[in-house]
């Protein structure tokens, strides 16, 4: 009998696949974790850190959990809510390269856009793989050009593509086990027109059952951060530091002693003297942060929250040491997040003492809430809570002053109008600036006619042109430029301003959107080809309120007159609210007007500022030129009247209003020159008679003998555009 002939098994593709994925099930884990692999063979590169050499995790102690997190049994997903300068994406890096060389599989790192994706390859992965010698090694056989472009790595064992957030076509692609999502929040809603591209990555880890997604990322508004929406889902942990004065660290009974004990039990605070470091306002102690009554030479200091002991700086490296993460639904093991701000970090940049510069740098302008926003949002890592704009217009109506148009305050320097076009009427707003962006409500004015007919264009030509404001020192000033809203009739609109484009007359064109320059270039995209200037104004609405928040005169303040700003005026002022909504299914934040609501006094603010903010590219160093000039018109004036009055009547020019926030120069050191009139000073206004109130060009007094005519301050471009 013949032997039996035996034929080599064959396994088809499938067959090998199925039990390689079974493999996997069996395969130990890795004998490090991340942490420990990152301190053993990671250096730095000087292209992207200040401390460059082998990785050390005892300067910033807190990152060992953030790391080590990928090596929890059951971990699906993992959230970084942190400020900037917390080495965030140093945790990521770390995590890759562990990923490659202990645990090879396929991954994607994906950024906001394909931009920014490229860029991270080329200055933070490529100084990766070459200083890091275990990284080398493995990336050495894929030196063919497929196996090593910019977007796509290949490596023993698994790959990594690197794509933007913006690219449908990209994150249909390949396939991948590990997922990297970083600054998520600035992630687009939807990725072209196939939905958010964190859930179009995640479908490519469905065939993974040990697929881990890392998401990081700084935070944005409350509400519309995903970020914190996914760091919600978590279990939540945050970095609790000893207090180096009260803390069981540092006694040796165990526990806090003394009369503070029994407040603490009351507050609910934990008595380990462990506290999660914060920035809160309350007198002079911001956030728990002492930037006041403290001694110069031992800097910013922190408050502890139990016993009360001011913290000098030099101990936040060995709270930092002693530190632990603690979760507050511990039960959630599948879903990691840790939430730090840049209290914590150990980097000279993120020092206490220049934070707190930082914070009142962002305070110091008042008016505008994105400096504010910027330092909670990128320091604190909290999102901003927009408190709305909840005053109400007869607290508004309060402020009101006594300055009768056409009487400009001393303080203003250059005139501004916006327009709004009706169909029977246009509604004008006249505003005057002063330093620091100060501003004054100087007219509010109707005029009613048809806007389809020209005789209406011509009463607005010759309010805009011709009519005078006299200025608390005499000089009479007329409107520096005018914004027209072109949403409405703009074919009429874009008929007028063809011809006053050199006046500083334009179109303008208001378009939605935040996060964008308030006014934008001018161009010609209309219909008619036509100047008209974009202007963004979601954005100039958000800094108005901010100003409106202003409860005492300065930079921002806005100064409202007693002759013009009724009731209706504050109404329409106030009228629209910012409220966060959802479009197409994705948060938005939109400006809301209630129905049957008028907001043409709110418009016509937006568009006075959009014009202001148009006449220089540096208006503080545009508002200190022209008021030099102010002063130089001022001095001309005051010798021209000098035969007017009578000598005993004469003063220095620095007792004038114009010189009121100048420090007064002695006589004796006043050259001759110097001795010439005022204007007069009467009871009932700033400088001016009461016939000096009205304008020039309707009630004019009659002229006296040896009078001169007052000069006019028309603010030119040339004379400054070309050089602020």
């Amino acid at each position: 009998m013949s032997a039996p002939i035996l034929h080599p098994l064959v396994l088809t593709p499938n067959v090998i696949a199925t039990f390689t994925e079974g493999g996997q099930v069996l395969k130990a884990p890795p004998k490090l974790k991340v942490t420990a692999w990152a301190e053993q063979y990671r250096v730095l590169s000087t292209e992207s850190s200040n401390a460059a050499g082998r990785y050390r995790s005892t300067l910033a102690p807190y990152q060992r959990e953030m790391q080590d997190a990928v090596n929890i049994p059951g971990v699906e997903k993992i959230t970084y809510f942190t400020a900037g300068q917390i080495g965030k994406s140093l945790c990521l890096e770390n995590i890759f390269a562990y990923f490659c060389k202990e645990d090879p599989c396929p991954m994607i790192f994906m950024w906001p856009t394909e931009l920014i994706a490229k860029a991270w390859s080329v200055d933070t992965l490529e100084p990766l793989i070459r200083d890091t010698p275990e990284m080398a090694k493995l990336f050495a056989s894929g030196t063919r050009k497929s196996n090593n472009a910019v977007l796509f790595k290949k490596f023993p064992g698994g790959s990594l593509s690197v794509i933007g957030a913006n690219s449908a076509a990209g994150l249909r692609r390949r396939r991948a086990r590990i997922v990297f999502c970083e600054e998520i929040d600035a992630y687009k809603a939807s990725a072209g027109d196939e939905g958010d591209p964190r859930e179009l990555v995640a479908k490519r880890q469905e065939t993974f059952w040990n697929a881990i997604m890392l998401e990081a990322s700084t935070c944005t508004m409350a509400g519309m951060s995903a970020i914190e929406a996914s760091y919600e889902d978590s279990n939540k942990q945050r970095y609790w530091v000893p207090c180096p004065h009260c803390s069981e660290v540092k006694l040796e009974n165990g526990c806090i002693s003394g009369p503070e004990t029994q407040r603490n039990i009351d507050a609910g605070i934990h008595l380990d003297g462990y506290q999660v470091l914060h920035w809160n306002k309350k007198e002079d102690v911001l956030g728990g942060m002492i930037l006041d009554k403290v001694p110069p030479h031992t800097g910013t200091q922190y408050e502890c929250a139990h016993c009360g002991v001011l913290i000098d700086e030099y101990n936040k490296a060995w709270m930092l040491k002693y530190g632990e993460w603690r979760a507050e639904r511990p039960e959630r093991v599948t879903h990691q997040g840790f939430h730090l701000s840049t209290l914590y970090s150990p980097f000279p940049k993120a020092r206490w003492s220049y934070l707190a510069g930082t914070f009142l740098k962002a305070t110091h302008h008042r008016e505008n809430r994105e400096l504010l926003k910027a330092f909670v949002n990128m320091t604190l890592a909290e999102t901003w809570k927009d408190e709305g704009f909840e005053i109400d217009e007869d607290e508004l109506l309060r402020r009101v002053e006594d300055y009768p148009p056409p009487a400009l305050p001393n303080k203003v320097t250059v005139l501004t109008a916006g327009v709004d076009v009706q169909d029977d009427r246009f509604e004008v707003v006249v505003k005057g600036w002063g330093k620091g962006q100060e501003s004054w409500c100087v007219d509010w004015h109707r005029i009613d006619g048809d806007t389809a007919k020209q005789e209406s264009w011509q009463k607005l030509d010759k309010f805009l042109t011709e009519t005078k404001y006299l200025h608390a020192n005499g000089v009479r000033m007329d409107i520096a430029s005018a914004f027209i809203d072109s949403g409405h009739r703009a074919g009429n609109v874009f008929a007028y301003t063809k011809n006053t484009w050199e006046r500083r007359i334009c179109a303008c064109r208001g378009y939605p959107g935040f996060n964008r320059p308030p006014v934008g270039a001018w161009n010609k995209s209309n219909q008619q080809r036509q100047k008209v200037y974009p202007v963004h104004v979601d954005v100039l609405k958000e800094l108005v309120y901010g100003r409106l928040r202003l409860d005492s005169p300065g930079p921002g303040y806005m100064h409202f007159s007693r002759a013009k700003n009724d009731l209706e005026y504050f109404k329409q002022l106030k009228s629209e609210k910012l409220k966060p909504g959802y479009k197409k299914g994705f948060p938005v934040r939109e400006w809301i007007l209630p129905p049957g609501v008028r907001n043409e006094a709110l418009d016509c603010e937006v568009y006075a500022t959009a014009a202001f903010l148009s006449l220089a590219k540096d208006v503080d160093a545009m508002l200190e030129f022209l008021r030099e000039q102010l002063i130089d018109e001022a001095k001309k004036l005051a010798e021209q009247r000098r035969e007017k009055y009578d000598p005993n009547q004469l003063a220095l020019i620095e007792t004038s209003p114009i010189h009121a926030d100048r420090p007064a120069v002695p006589a004796a050191e006043q050259p001759s020159s110097a001795v010439i009139p005022p204007p007069p000073i009467p009871e009932n206004g700033e400088g001016v008679s009461e016939e000096e109130y009205k304008v020039a060009a309707n009630d004019k007094p009659e002229p006296e003998e040896k009078e001169v005519e007052e000069p006019v301050v028309r603010v030119r471009r040339s004379s400054w555009v070309t050089r602020y």
